[in-house]
């Protein structure tokens, strides 16, 4: 692992959603034909029993996930990043887990495998849209980054693609959003001032710091 840290905020504010909490929201969604999620909430707090128990390989996982974030808000990535590992092998479809090695990896640079999670975490739907649609972002960043190495349209079409496909389960999502306007401008089309004046609605300091250091205004394509 490299000695330049990455920035692990993200994990300070994860929006994760339990296991246990994922599993009761299933059986609520297949035994209820008009879910109230209000309702559902409600019985969640009367502290409802669960069918997941601590010795369970997923109740170990999901202890594992939130050691390895402790790992990672203090920059000890390599510790961090072993204990995700750890968590995948007890439960390979953990969504935590998933998300949170897709989203050190692509710090990392490291996209073609980042990509993977991301594809892993697409397939199996994961129910968390902030989760889901950070999926498809690292998905088109990989496309994207690829467009530009290699001079390829078509690539950076099919990033465009995944980016909406992104934006359908989560409309807000900032990195989408900055992402789109980005393809959109590096494929010459003026709507992407649409989507910038879209992300300076959702945070304006944020975006113009990402137009002031971050956006590519050489066309790459």
């Amino acid at each position: 692992m490299e000695e330049e840290f990455a920035t692990r905020d993200l994990y300070v504010r994860h929006k994760v959603l339990s296991r246990e909490m994922r599993e009761n929201l299933r059986l609520y969604m297949q035994t209820n034909k008009d879910p109230d999620m209000k309702e559902f909430f409600k019985e969640v707090n009367k502290n409802r029993p669960i069918n997941i128990t601590e010795e369970s390989n997923v109740g170990k996982a999901y202890s594992l996930v939130y050691d390895a974030i402790e790992y990672l808000n203090r920059h000890m990535d390599a510790q961090g990043l072993e204990l995700i590992e750890k968590t995948l092998r007890l439960d390979p479809e953990n969504e935590e887990a998933l998300f949170i090695k897709m989203d050190v990896l692509a710090d990392y640079k490291r996209f073609e495998e980042a990509e993977a999670c991301a594809e892993k975490l697409i397939s199996i739907e994961a129910l968390n849209p902030f989760i889901y649609a950070e999926a498809y972002f690292t998905k088109s960043t990989t496309l994207l980054f690829n467009a530009f190495r290699r001079k390829d349209r078509q690539l950076c079409l099919k990033a465009l693609e995944c980016t909406d496909e992104g934006l359908a389960c989560d409309g807000g999502n900032y990195d989408l959003v900055v992402q789109k306007a980005g393809i959109l401008y590096q494929l010459s089309r003026r709507e992407y001032r649409k989507w910038i004046e879209k992300a300076y609605k959702i945070d304006r300091k944020r975006t113009e710091m990402f137009m002031e250091h971050y956006w590519i205004k050489e066309k790459l394509i």
